[in-house]
């Protein structure tokens, strides 16, 4: 029995070795191929991809430089216009108040012979030709 048995140990033991040796041994090979391929594609895919990625972020590097530059020129220009645009209100409040003044110097006559009821008279009519 035990001769029969360590027979039949033996049979199962040739039948895995051919079962190990043959058909896993290049099922094996066949896996790590396909692996090696695989990681050479993802890699040639990868660095494409990073290749490309490089390209557009040194575009926008680019473009976000010169967008910047717009900006801060934009910012220059509208400071420029807004103190421009207060000088010429001042210069407008100067010119206007020069304008009041010859107006009044216009109108107001020489009053020093003038009674005292006729200046009251004169200062009315001068306030109304002012306004208007």
């Amino acid at each position: 029995m035990i001769v029969h048995d360590t027979r039949h140990h033996v049979k199962y033991h040739t039948i895995m070795s051919d079962v190990c040796g043959k058909y896993m041994y290049d099922k094996f090979n066949e896996i790590a191929e396909d692996t090696r391929r695989m990681f050479m594609k993802c890699k040639s895919v990868g660095l494409a991809s990073h290749e490309d990625i490089e390209k557009v972020l040194n575009e926008l590097q680019s473009t976000m430089k010169t967008y910047h530059q717009y900006q801060s020129e934009s910012k220059q220009a509208e400071q420029k216009l807004s103190f421009i645009l207060q000088q010429v209100a001042k210069i407008k409040s100067v010119k206007k108040q020069k304008a009041m003044a010859k107006r009044v110097e216009k109108v107001k006559p020489d009053t020093s012979n003038l009674a005292l009821v006729g200046k009251n008279k004169l200062v009315e009519s001068i306030a109304i030709k002012i306004v208007l």
